[in-house]
């Protein structure tokens, strides 16, 4: 039996996004793909990421945007992976950046209301900070954060125990851009919040939206659905990192057009398909040595849409 050189050997679930800072660490960033747009927002990142050094003296915003499944997640983790690079041993004020990586993904529920949504990510955001004993908050703060918790972020310029901390956040997802508004707000100095931002939302209603006189200009990201090309760049390149042998069961560029073609898809569920494709194929007694679209299409009808569901993207 061969390997399914759509499987992600780091991760329980194999349609997760791809993760540097998680468990794909450093090797994962071979695995990105330059598809949907998503080198070409990586790259805006790069050359609109501010000075490490500028973080510590102004707020910064970062948000991926696009429909479910296109990439969000997997862009917005390479971003932090890529921010806590360029923080990590740049000049401070007294030393060298220290970046600290609070992932709140997960401190909130969809249900909750967009208030409480802030004020749990806050809480979690300082419960975590003094947890580590980054933060020395005078008394006479203390109460006030109690009952207002999202002053904690105005509160890290002179509460961190360090002027060279870079502090970056990973957000909870956000379907409104008006939820977004407020952590541009709250993007103080020595703050990074990186968010996703789903839906099909003007990319220039959005930045005109998050704009701030005293903060980094928001950087917005944009990323779409898959077309014929990316298809068959992301297939070669899973063969190539997984070294899939040439004599077990291959698609060849035009299956893979037809693939994509007939039903424009986000990278999430392509890669699904090919995950559970390849589960198929491994189990059969005689695999084909080659998988043309009529094999790819009765693969289709068995599976009827009932994929295993991943994150977001």
């Amino acid at each position: 039996m061969f390997d399914n050189p759509f499987s992600l050997p780091s991760r329980q679930n194999p349609h997760d996004a791809l993760d540097p800072l998680g468990g794909d660490g450093v090797e994962g960033l071979k695995l990105y793909v330059p598809v949907d747009n998503t080198e070409t927002a990586f790259e805006q990142f790069e050359r609109s990421f501010p000075g490490p050094r500028e973080l510590t003296r102004r707020g910064q915003l970062i948000v991926a945007m696009g429909m479910s499944g296109c990439g969000k997640s997997a862009l917005i983790n390479r971003c932090a992976y890529r921010a806590m690079e360029l923080v990590k041993g740049a000049d401070g004020d007294s030393g060298k950046l220290q970046p600290v990586v609070i992932d709140a993904r997960r401190q909130t529920n969809n249900t909750d209301p967009s208030n409480a949504r802030v004020e749990r990510v806050s809480r979690h955001v300082r419960d975590f900070l003094e947890g580590r004993d980054l933060v020395k908050i005078p008394d006479r703060r203390q109460e006030l954060l109690d009952s207002q918790p999202n002053e904690i972020y105005s509160a890290l310029e002179f509460s961190l125990k360090s002027r060279d901390v870079v502090v970056l956040v990973l957000l909870p997802r956000f379907e409104l851009v008006e939820s977004l508004v407020e952590y541009a707000q709250l993007s103080h100095p020595h703050v990074v919040f990186l968010a996703e931002l789903r839906g099909g939302h003007d990319v220039q209603y959005v930045r005109q939206q998050l704009e701030s006189s005293d903060r980094n200009p928001a950087i917005v990201m944009n990323v779409g659905l898959m077309d014929d090309s990316h298809g068959w760049e992301f297939v070669q390149q899973r063969y190539r990192h997984n070294k899939h042998p040439v004599d077990k069961p291959r698609l060849d560029r035009q299956t893979v057009q037809e693939m994509v073609g007939s039903r424009q898809q986000p990278i999430r569920e392509f890669q699904r398909t090919l995950y559970l494709l390849y589960e198929q194929l491994r189990q059969a007694p005689k695999p084909p040595a080659s998988i043309d679209f009529e094999y790819v299409a009765r693969f289709y009808y068995q599976i009827g849409g009932g994929h295993q569901q991943g994150t977001d993207g």
